[in-house]
């Protein structure tokens, strides 16, 4: 992954955060965490390792960081999932968040976690 494709890509992103940079997830990495990039484009979810596999147009992405469970036995295999400040997207766009959310939960599933906590910095708009 190219960091400053990466950070390019999430400034075009609603709300962008430092936490979601590449360079969080590189420094998380030194401690046990292992960066995961995803974009979300008009037809999936895309988890990206380098820039030719990134989408044209990209409607959310999101730095999760995935932590394994060290344990014996069933738990073995087991992992947390950590968006921080994330995932980036136009939370006004109720069909947006809803794919989001669905393919969040998928996502995880499909790593073995046991939870994914999100904390996207949504601006709740009173009237």
């Amino acid at each position: 992954m190219v960091s400053s494709y990466w950070n390019e890509l999430i400034l075009k992103l609603p709300s962008p955060h430092f936490l979601q940079t590449y360079e969080w997830g590189y420094m998380k990495a030194k401690y046990g965490w292992e960066p995961l990039y995803l974009v979300w484009d008009e037809k999936k979810l895309s988890v990206i390792n380098d820039q030719s596999s990134v989408p044209d147009e990209c409607l959310a992405a999101a730095l999760i960081l995935k932590r394994q469970i060290v344990r014996n036995g069933f738990a073995a295999r087991l992992s947390i999932l950590y968006s921080p400040k994330g995932p980036l997207l136009d939370w006004s766009n109720e069909s947006l968040r809803a794919r989001v959310i669905k393919d969040l939960q998928s996502f995880a599933k499909k790593q073995g976690a046991i939870f994914l906590k999100i904390d996207p910095d949504v601006v709740l708009q009173h009237d």
